[in-house]
């Protein structure tokens, strides 16, 4: 990933580069920053306040900025009809560090742990000098920013940031009336009405966001925030129906710049979705899946598929756990050091052979706990396979499976387990010199791995995993968790995790396997092939952002996709989308469920690999909803709990009409 030095002064930090400037101050001052010496003192503002008068003015063909000395200002749309958008004055800034060092960021916050943060703009040398202030009129220190206009882009870089101020949301929120936000699926908020100031959160990627945006929209116009230059330490910071970037420090350091990319569009989501799919083309990173499955060509199975998840065997809980996590023999209803078998190889091949009597043709069976003890029991120890079920010729003879239904593995590259003979050799390690904790999972307490490590284990594995040749390898975790830093000697940064991880996927594509991961993140686009995820609509708030970027880069499958969601089958939403189903196989699996659902599957067949080109609603309830594709093929799904008309055709309560 490109880098750029943190303190240069580069012409892409230039402020008036490209652009005529009118200035209402003109005095230039230094852009020396406080000592850091001050970082843990308070220090009342002595300065010149802000009075919210004109600063400096950008403008180009596109777009016209006017900055007020107290951050608030002006965007004027040119390219479209100049449609006016404005900054506020004030940002909600963390009285402390957001990173603290667990494995799921506490992305809940409170307004007794942050404040409101204003701002005092002068000129400076370098650029901007900002002072932030804060209640009592607190002085937080100061950064330094620069702006630029590139074409229709309004970009702000920020240079250098005092060591005093713990974190930075800069530059504030714009006012619109719906927020829309790249997470889950997609979602739409309204930015009026129903917020409130208790409500606030911290929003990282990949865990929260999936892509690296935020946007909002209003009157038929809508604007994107594209976080560029050190997103790997940047989040976003939700309150009261308005949203902005948040930076963080790099191992409790300031050590390097953010830049962010606003453009403003004639539109809605639909308009947004297409501006960052150009954006990240542009960026050379789009890897259409046609291009995949020509490297790959079993990847052709998916098409018009679904997906399995058969796990083989668990591990028992020990008593250790049992009393740590206060779990009784009923809660856990497994023996303590004993693996349990749910079937063997032998009964997975009579399995497989039922689901193709009951007319699976095509699609992926990913096999699960086969790892030695079972599922998660010993991660990243997995070798051998769990010997109780069955000879591992066995389960190379299933794998051995290629043609319209593929099989692959389960295994997971960032958990370990105290209970495995390389612990604690990679786990992230934080400012204390402690081990990050994980979840607690079947395999006793988890720790996180950095997945510089992770991956090296990884690769250890695979020389005895590539003996049974699987076609798909699904690595847990890898797009599902945000970035970590470890203070280790020598340190990894999120960057650094970041960049394995991208490897990590690149050398399983290298050995020609089909590469999977859970829940979706834009970074891995590049070479990934599947996504399993735990998208499901939620009335009035879901819009399918991530199909309209990337539907044609990687196929989809959600979790419990054969179930219901209020009073509609899941499985319409998967059309809706243009996802492939996907089971979770248990004693109770539905057979007759299974056998009603194959017109998902044909439909996925037409347009699996095809681009979302649109999405609408169709009615004022939002439970009509229609979704296009590249090739001219269209759907409508109803959700409500009335028949609906479109084009004198009815479309009965969770029913849907194929169009071309």
């Amino acid at each position: 990933m490109k880098r750029r030095d943190f303190l240069k002064n580069s012409a892409l930090l230039g402020a008036a580069a490209g652009t005529s400037g009118v200035a209402a101050m003109t005095s230039v001052s230094s852009c020396s920053t406080i000592n850091s010496s001050t970082t843990s003192k308070y220090i009342e503002y002595k300065g010149k306040e802000a009075e919210g008068t004109l600063l400096e003015v950008f403008e180009n063909e596109y777009l016209r900025y006017e900055l007020n000395d107290n951050a608030s200002a002006r965007v004027i749309d040119k390219r479209n009809g100049n449609f006016a958008w404005d900054f506020r004055p004030v940002a909600l800034q963390e009285l402390g560090e957001i990173e603290e060092g667990h494995v799921w960021l506490r992305n809940e916050r409170t307004m007794c742990e942050e404040y409101p943060g204003h701002f005092v703009l002068e000129k400076c040398r370098d650029g901007i000098k900002a002072s932030l202030i804060g209640r009592e009129n607190r002085y937080w220190g100061s950064f330094v920013f620069q702006v630029k206009l590139d074409n229709q882009w309004l970009n702000f870089t920020i240079k250098r940031i005092d060591d005093s101020i713990p974190s930075l949301s800069f530059p504030s929120s714009i006012e619109c009336d719906e927020l829309v936000l790249p997470k889950g699926i997609g979602q739409i908020l309204p930015a009026k009405g129903n917020a409130t100031i208790f409500s606030r959160y911290i929003y990282t990627f990949f865990t929260h966001l999936n892509m690296r945006w935020i946007g909002g929209q209003k009157d038929g116009h809508a604007w994107i925030a594209i976080f560029d230059e050190g997103f790997e330490d940047a989040a976003a910071l939700m309150a009261n129906g308005a949203i902005a970037p948040v930076y963080m420090r790099s191992l409790n350091q300031w050590r390097h710049g953010y830049t962010m990319k606003y453009t403003f569009v004639k539109g809605d989501y639909v308009a947004l979705a297409k501006t960052y799919r150009q954006w990240f083309t542009d960026q050379g990173w789009f890897n259409p899946l046609t291009e995949k499955i020509k490297r790959t060509p079993r990847l052709n199975g998916f098409l018009g598929g679904r997906g399995f998840w058969i796990s083989m065997a668990h591990p028992g809980y020990s008593d250790k756990y049992k009393k740590e996590f206060f779990l009784s023999d009923e809660m856990t209803k497994r023996r303590p050091d004993d693996v349990m078998v749910h079937r063997t190889y032998s009964e997975l091949e009579t399995l497989i052979g039922q689901l193709k009597d009951a007319g699976l043709k095509r699609g992926y069976i990913k096999i699960a706990g086969w790892i030695n003890r079972g599922y998660d029991a010993s991660h990243p120890d997995v070798w051998p396979p769990e010997p109780k079920l069955g000879d591992v010729s066995e389960l190379k003879k299933i794998l051995e499976q290629k043609d319209g239904i593929v099989t692959g593995l389960h295994d997971n590259n960032m958990d370990m387990y105290e209970t495995v003979s390389s612990f604690p050799n990679g786990i992230n390690r934080l400012k204390d010199g402690s081990l990050m904790i994980g979840g607690g999972w079947a395999g006793g307490q988890a720790y996180i791995m950095h997945m510089k490590h992770g991956f090296e284990y990884g690769k250890r594995n695979w020389e005895k995993i590539k003996t049974l040749d699987p076609t798909v390898m699904f690595v847990d975790t890898t797009t599902a968790m945000q970035l970590y830093q470890s203070y280790e000697n020598p340190a990894l940064t999120k960057a650094d995790d970041l960049e394995a991880k991208q490897e990590m996927i690149k050398f399983y594509k290298d050995e020609g396997t089909i590469f999977g991961s859970e829940e979706i993140a834009d970074f891995a686009i590049p070479g990934i092939d599947f996504y399993e995820n735990r998208h499901q609509r939620i009335q009035g708030q879901t819009i399918p952002l991530w199909p309209l970027v990337f539907h044609d880069a990687a196929f989809c499958m959600t979790y419990g996709s054969s179930e219901m969601n209020g009073d509609h089958p899941r499985w319409l939403e998967m059309m809706q989308w243009g996802y492939m189903m996907h089971y979770t196989i248990t004693d109770e699996f539905d057979f007759d469920l299974f056998k009603k659902t194959f017109h998902v599957d044909d439909w996925h067949a037409q347009i699996g690999m095809a681009e979302m080109t649109d999405h609408k609603f169709l009615n004022k309830e939002k439970t009509l909803e229609m979704s296009s594709f590249g090739n001219g093929k269209s759907i409508i799904c109803n959700y409500g709990q009335k028949p609906e008309l479109y084009n004198g055709k009815t479309i009965q309560p969770a029913g849907y009409l194929i169009i071309g």
